[in-house]
């Protein structure tokens, strides 16, 4: 089991890396899983490929809103948002009877700050691209078939990319759905934890309510989290800057040619040492921001 503390305080952080001692250490920045960040996609996209049905002969479709008839992102957005499900209960209508049709549709928010969504549709049969067109109703619309020898992967990339320079609208918003799958649509995940037996264990106790951060500061706070992980311990920590990581690059590099047989060893994307070298380039570094008025 992986003992995990958890800090801001760039003096506990020397302190703890202190403590793992000859324990090769590997430092890494580290994201949740998201729909917005290069690493936090490519988490998304690891945990939900596996679990996508076979996509041969299906449909991709994608959805724009029309910024004539909508010249407010955000309000284009909303209404987009509230069409969906009308949008998919009409289009089960139409070409299914009025049986459900399984989906998923992902968000995807243009340079200029208008979203688009990319829809794909387990149905299999011809589609009048007129039904869509007026079941949509707000903009241009898409229909393709897939392809039952495509590269799904690279369908999938596509639909998924990472999302910068988000507008204001979006970034000041504290949730915002980029993904939905209807029931069905994705295969059991088989690393889910089954459900608690011990229906007669007793309530926890509640847990103090954090405040509820807007997207663009959660932006900013997984842009300053560091992982410093042995193989029985980690440390989180949440640097004061997003220049930590490349000042600690630099600071290992320069160890690392002045001490050529150290435990420091870079590599693009992690720095692996151990806890007493990273312990004090660390506090190196807080010396420099100390002198700097950093801190």
């Amino acid at each position: 089991m992986v003992n995990v503390i958890y800090t801001n305080s760039i003096r506990r952080a020397s302190n703890e890396a202190e403590t793992m001692g000859e324990d090769q250490v590997t430092v890494i920045h580290s994201e949740p899983p998201n729909w917005i960040t290069e690493q936090g996609v490519w988490k998304k996209r690891k945990d939900l490929e596996p679990r996508f049905p076979k996509l041969g002969n299906a449909r991709f479709i994608t959805l724009t809103m029309d910024p004539n008839r909508y010249p407010d992102p955000e309000q284009a957005y909303e209404i987009g948002k509230r069409h969906m499900r009308q949008f998919l209960y009409t289009l089960a209508q139409e070409l299914n009877g009025g049986e459900r049709i399984r989906y998923c549709w992902k968000l995807e928010i243009h340079k200029n700050g208008f979203p688009h969504w990319h829809l794909i549709l387990l149905y299999r049969k011809k589609i009048d691209i007129t039904v869509v067109r007026e079941a949509w109703g707000k903009g241009r619309i898409d229909v393709q078939q897939i392809q039952g020898g495509q590269d799904f992967s690279y369908l999938f990339k596509y639909a998924t990319k990472c999302q910068n320079d988000l507008p204001i609208w979006i970034l000041e918003r504290k949730q915002i759905r980029f993904f939905q799958s209807s029931p069905g649509f994705l295969l059991p995940d088989p690393n889910a934890k089954p459900k608690s037996e011990n229906q007669d264990a007793e309530p926890q106790a509640p847990t103090r309510k954090r405040r509820e951060s807007t997207l663009g500061e959660r932006l900013n706070r997984w842009g300053r989290t560091y992982k410093f992980r042995t193989e029985h311990q980690m440390v989180v920590f949440v640097a004061h800057d997003r220049s930590f990581y490349a000042d600690l690059l630099l600071a290992s590099a320069q160890h690392f040619v002045s001490v050529p047989d150290s435990s420091v060893r870079v590599h693009p994307i992690k720095i692996e040492m151990d806890g007493h070298v990273l312990s004090k380039l660390i506090k190196r570094l807080y010396k420099r921001y100390r002198l700097a008025g950093v801190f």
